[in-house]
């Protein structure tokens, strides 16, 4: 049984997790067997792969569901010809499977085409998640700066005040030998 994991999910699950649903998809088995084996690989839950798939992933991955289901409707067609012809096809069924097999063709260029997309996206995302963190760091620096300068400032004003208090020390006490 695989251990019970509760850190946050990474880009690279998520990934994996689309990958295996979608496959699973794509090939006709259930959304539960593709938790399963991705729970297995990544020490988590099957429950917790399906709340992540149904919460978050599924949303980004759209189009490759369509794609993956349009596939699957176009394998199941193709093996019901398959099995249903054991002569020749006609000239009717060849043209029927003639279109099945150039909308599977415009399916999986569809699909590759969304998946070269969200690649492009997700470099993006890479792209833009490093100009945060050197923000952030160069913020970070502009602040320890400022806040040395007012250090600065505040013992040098602690060192005027201290300078004062001495002078009317020094006031009092001539007053008083008066």
């Amino acid at each position: 049984m695989p251990k019970t994991r509760q850190d946050s999910w990474t880009e690279k699950e998520d990934i994996l997790l689309a990958d295996v649903v979608l496959q699973s998809i794509s090939n006709g088995s259930t959304q539960l067997q593709a938790f399963e084996e991705v729970g297995k690989q990544l020490s988590r839950t099957s429950a917790a792969c399906g709340f992540r798939w149904n919460s978050y992933v599924r949303r980004q991955f759209k189009s490759e569901i369509e794609a993956a289901k349009a596939q699957r409707k176009q394998i199941k067609i193709g093996r019901s010809l398959v099995e249903t012809s054991i002569t020749e096809p006609s000239s009717e069924e060849g043209k029927v499977y003639e279109e099945i097999n150039n909308h599977q063709f415009e399916g999986i260029v569809h699909y590759l085409k969304e998946i070269y997309n969200k690649s492009k996206l997700l470099d993006h995302h890479r792209k833009v998640g490093d100009s945060p963190e050197k923000e952030l760091k160069k913020k970070i620096n502009g602040l320890s700066k400022q806040n040395n300068d007012l250090q600065k400032e505040l013992h040098s004003k602690e060192e005027a005040y201290k300078g004062l208090v001495d002078l009317m020390e020094q006031a009092r006490r001539m007053v008083e030998n008066k």
